[in-house]
């Protein structure tokens, strides 16, 4: 479940994209997250978290000053200024092969870590994109969130 500081932080970012000249990202349907939870497990992801799940019901990824949440979305938007990009394409191009799907399931990114989440853990994690060491952790997707808006807003949430 959502927290109401979570939603206000997605509804500020939404606000400096739109002052910014960018588009928000809509909304994910049931339908397609439905169908996304399909591909990932048979893609071997597992189970997506729900709060993950919550968040793509607000926004379908989030893109935003060097913060990459990704979305639904399995286009390779690489190189498109503030392109989310897709989970599922991300996780099998970017994930080495002693990292196994079971453990990391990768989110996002900012310049330098990886933003994923831990299974084993059940918490939020920034990992190294040089080697994968953990550079932060968060209990919650709140926390997770937080940090990741103050980044988008530049240091401004």
């Amino acid at each position: 479940m959502m927290t109401d500081e979570t939603l206000d932080l997605i509804e500020q970012v939404f606000e400096d994209k739109r002052e910014g000249g960018y588009p928000t990202e809509p909304p994910a349907g049931p339908e397609a997250l439905d169908g996304f939870r399909a591909c990932a497990e048979e893609a071997g992801l597992g189970t997506l978290p729900e709060d993950w799940i919550d968040f793509l019901k607000q926004s379908d990824g989030l893109a935003w000053n060097g913060v990459t949440l990704f979305g639904l979305d399995q286009e390779d938007d690489e190189g498109e200024p503030y392109a989310r990009g897709g989970l599922l394409e991300f996780n099998r191009r970017e994930r080495p092969a002693d990292k196994p799907a079971s453990r990391y399931l990768l989110l996002g990114h900012t310049d330098v870590d990886y933003l994923a989440y831990d299974r084993q853990e059940r918490i939020y994690l920034a990992l190294s994109l040089a080697d994968w060491s953990v550079s932060a952790t968060y209990p919650d997707f709140a926390a997770f969130f937080q940090e990741q808006a103050e980044m988008m807003l530049g240091g401004e949430a």
